[in-house]
This record gives structure tokens, C-alpha cells and sequence, in this order.
């Protein structure tokens, strides 16, 4: 009998906490005010949110344009009887959030600091974001971080940020017009288009409203080194045997390090009780470190009722080769990350029967 087996190497990965490091953190998110942008469409006659005031609203982050209304009494609740079909003049139209703020002092967060950078977390999704009349980041994608250096951008009082959003259904409908492949539609939209959480278009589940809106903003400063993003790859998975074989799973870390100038580095690696250790030479800019990771016996991640769903704590930490990277500043002194990661495989089973072939998985 033919038999055909795929297998799916996934992992499951809890969001990063960043511990003790070298970047001090200004929070963003209080004192916004959003606002509809005056050219695009307005709720007709049987729609919610007649009473919109094109002056805005205040709100604080995170927020969204749909849920920002309703905490200002400008829309009934969202989710009560068909008060959905009301709102959707709001996927149609741009808005825009705006906050003015004073940077943080000079002693605390300026000083000895080489990089100043505004993060943006869950910038969704088509936004053009400017300080102080300068355009700093276009976003197209509410999955990633956005990040723009504006040390030479930022004033001491009186910085206004502001972020213009922009319509899905506007970019969809140029993408689509654009595109030398033709897609399928998906029930009447271009979604396929945007990088955006696709339940927002509507799904058996829940309502559609495509709206837009931002998880978190700072500001971060950092000099010399910083620690970027840890991507932990699975690249097999195998369960002990009968016959006395011990399971294994092999990793690989790719840890991102940014750096002013070429250093000897160390990075460990605890992946749960296992210990790794990689020297490397890093230069200057954004550079990646790879790291092997064998991990014996591997516990498993499994779904509801069928196990226990077991994440490992996996600390990350750099260092200078055979010196700590330790700061005066107490508050943030080493390179150092953690992350909650899980092991799993899906089989994709296709074999041969009466029928044709079966597909499932297990």
C-alpha cells in the first residue's frame, strides 16, 4: 500500500519578555486623540454614529477606532443585534490618532545614549506615521514591530505624533487591480491582500469589522548593544522507542544582536535544564547568532484533553566573551531575554484506500 506522510514541525511560542537590558522604555500610550479623517466616507441615514464629531475624541492605547467610539457614547454596543450592520461605513473610512508629548528627561533616558527609537506594537495596519511633520514609518503589516530611529527628530516639549490610517478596503482594491495573478474572491473582499488578523473581515464565529487602531507605543534608547528578536526553529522532533532509542529534538536559536561597534560575544542559551553556549564575532549594524540546541527526551505540547500543555522557559542572554554586560544604570543592565516555547509535530496522513486517498491529521 503507497503511503505518504507529511510532517508539520509545529511550535508554539508565548510572547517574549524582556527582562533586565540595556534600552530604557518610555511609555506612549496615555493622552491620544483620534479622530475620522474629513475626506472619507460618513454613516448614512440608518447608520450608527450620526453624532460623530470630526473634532475626535480622547482615548489611550490599546485601542482601536471601533472600540474608541463606543467608550465615548458615539455608538451603541458593537456586538448587540444587528448594530454590526450599522457600522460598517467604518471599514471605509481613514482615521487618524494623534498624541503630543514632552520627551523624557535628558538625565534619565537621553544621556550617553547613542539610538533613540519610537517602537510601534500592533500598528494595524496601512498607517503613515509621522513626528514633528516628518514621515518616519509607512506600515502595511499589524504583526510586526515597527521601529524608527528619531534621536534627531524629537524635541525636548511639544512632540506631536501622529498616525494616519488608511482604509483596507482602499489598499485591497489597488493590490488587487495591481496584481498579475488572479486570486479567488473571499466572500465579496481582497483581504488576501493585507497583512491584518483575517477575523476582522467576519468569520462563522464572530462579526466583521475591519477597523484599525494600535496595541503600543514608546519611546527606547539604547547604546552599544541591544538584543533584538529570538527566533527559536524546530528542525525535527523524535519520541523515544520501544527498542531503547531515547527521544531528541533538535533547534536552532537565532538570536539578533545590534551593535555600534565589532565585539567577542558569548550567548547562552537555558532551554528549560539544558544549557548551550555560542562564542561569536559581531560587527557593526544587525547581525544574527545561530545556536544548536539538542534537547534530550522532549516533553510535548498537547491540545486540550489530550495532555498536558507543557511550555519550556527558555532564558537568552549576551554577553561581552567572559564579562557580563553590565551597565551603571541598574535598572537595565544585561542583554537578556525570555520566551515560553513549546514542541509539537502534526502528521498529514494520505494513504491509498477505496475512495482515493485519505487526508488527516494526527
Amino acid at each position: 500500500m503507497h503511503f505518504l506522510k507529511r510532517t508539520l514541525l509545529i511550535s508554539m511560542i508565548s510572547t517574549a519578555t524582556l527582562t533586565a537590558q540595556n534600552v530604557a522604555h518610555f511609555a506612549l500610550n496615555d493622552g491620544w486623540h483620534f479622530q475620522p479623517a474629513f475626506s472619507s466616507a460618513k454613516p448614512k441615514a440608518d447608520d450608527l454614529g450620526q453624532n460623530i464629531s470630526e473634532d475626535g475624541y480622547p482615548t489611550q492605547l490599546p485601542n482601536t477606532a471601533l472600540n474608541a467610539l463606543f467608550e465615548n457614547g458615539v455608538i451603541e454596543d458593537p456586538f448587540y443585534r444587528t448594530n454590526e450592520a450599522r457600522l460598517q461605513w467604518l471599514e471605509k473610512r481613514d482615521w487618524v490618532f494623534e498624541k503630543t508629548f514632552d520627551a523624557p528627561p535628558e538625565s534619565r533616558f537621553l544621556s550617553g545614549r547613542a539610538h533613540v527609537e519610537l517602537v510601534l506594537r500592533g500598528l494595524d495596519t496601512y498607517a503613515e506615521v509621522t513626528l514633528n511633520g516628518v514621515q518616519i514609518i509607512r506600515a502595511d503589516n499589524m504583526f510586526r514591530t515597527w521601529r524608527a530611529d528619531v534621536r534627531n527628530t524629537l524635541r525636548a516639549t511639544g512632540n506631536v505624533l501622529k498616525i494616519y490610517f488608511t482604509s483596507p478596503l482602499t489598499k485591497e482594491k489597488i493590490a488587487a487591480e495591481n496584481s498579475y495573478v488572479d486570486l479567488p474572491d473571499v466572500y465579496g473582499t481582497n483581504r488576501m491582500f493585507t497583512r491584518k488578523a483575517q477575523f476582522h473581515y467576519g468569520w462563522d464565529w464572530g462579526p466583521r469589522f475591519v477597523t484599525c487602531g494600535l496595541q503600543d507605543a514608546a519611546l527606547e534608547s539604547w547604546s552599544d548593544l541591544r538584543l533584538g528578536d529570538v527566533f527559536l526553529k524546530q528542525i525535527s522532533l523524535n519520541l523515544p522507542t520501544s527498542g531503547g532509542l531515547r527521544g531528541e529534538a533538535k533547534l536552532q536559536a537565532q538570536v539578533e544582536i545590534e551593535s555600534d561597534a565589532e565585539e567577542k560575544m558569548v550567548v547562552e542559551i537555558a532551554f528549560g535544564e539544558n544549557k548551550f553556549v555560542q562564542k561569536a564575532v559581531i560587527s557593526v549594524g544587525t547581525n544574527t547568532v545561530f545556536v544548536d540546541l539538542d534537547i534530550p527526551n522532549p516533553q510535548l505540547w498537547w491540545t486540550h484533553n489530550l495532555g498536558k500543555p507543557f511550555l519550556y522557559d527558555v532564558k537568552i542572554k549576551a554577553k561581552r566573551d567572559n564579562i557580563l554586560y553590565n551597565f551603571p544604570d541598574s535598572i537595565h543592565s544585561d542583554l537578556e531575554k525570555t520566551i515560553k516555547f513549546g514542541l509539537r509535530t502534526i502528521e498529514l496522513v494520505q494513504e491509498k484506500d477505496a475512495k482515493g486517498e485519505t487526508f488527516y491529521f494526527k
